[in-house]
């Protein structure tokens, strides 16, 4: 896992703190890029998991306040439908990604 932060300079929407700003690629055969962004400075929780709720890969992350590029190596994943759960302090994204051949 590769984590890239920023400063960026749009704004979430109002009352948001964190938001998944982007997964690609999505389908995913090898690598993919998960974008977030925090109007706050707190622990960012990434769990990976697959359709049976079983944890794949679990990480903290702290960026700083604002965006943060994630890249993620799938390559020795089984194909099939995963989940992303970012979650801090009470608010909870979950995203779907699929693993391609």
């Amino acid at each position: 896992m590769t984590l890239s932060c920023r400063a960026a300079d749009q704004k979430v929407e109002s009352g948001s703190l964190l938001s998944i700003e982007n997964v690609f690629p999505n389908p995913f055969t090898v690598d993919f890029n998960i974008k977030i962004y925090s109007n706050e400075r707190d622990q960012v929780l990434m769990k990976i998991s697959d359709v049976y709720g079983n944890i794949i890969e679990q990480s903290t992350l702290a960026p700083s306040e604002g965006e943060a590029a994630i890249r993620m190596n799938g390559e020795q994943w089984a194909s099939g439908i995963y989940f992303i759960e970012i979650t801090t302090g009470n608010q909870r994204i979950i995203r779907k990604i699929v693993k391609a051949d």
